[in-house]
């Protein structure tokens, strides 16, 4: 088994509502996609809460997102789908 953690930090165009709303609502639906969905055993989203002291969190990030796959063949495998270059990279 294979976890990935990514700390995510917002485009600075996107106040963090916006960046929570589309990783939400555009960027998850993405990662549902069949030809996405069938590498990754489990896929979380956790968006920090906006204007909690510094000492609760990691300053300066907007989420953390965790992907499980099976095995790092699962992983490569993922990141060789057309849909992830094609959709979730440049997303």
């Amino acid at each position: 088994m294979l976890r990935l953690t990514a700390l995510l930090r917002r485009n600075p165009g996107l106040t963090h509502d916006e960046f929570v709303a589309h990783w939400r609502d555009v960027h998850g639906p993405l990662m549902a996609r069949p030809s996405i969905a069938r590498h990754i055993r489990r896929y979380e989203q956790h968006a920090v809460a906006p204007g909690l002291p510094d000492w609760v969190g990691t300053p300066g990030y907007d989420g953390v997102a965790v992907q499980w796959f099976a095995s790092i063949e699962a992983f490569v495998d993922f990141l060789a789908e057309p849909d992830y270059r094609d959709h979730i990279a440049p997303d």
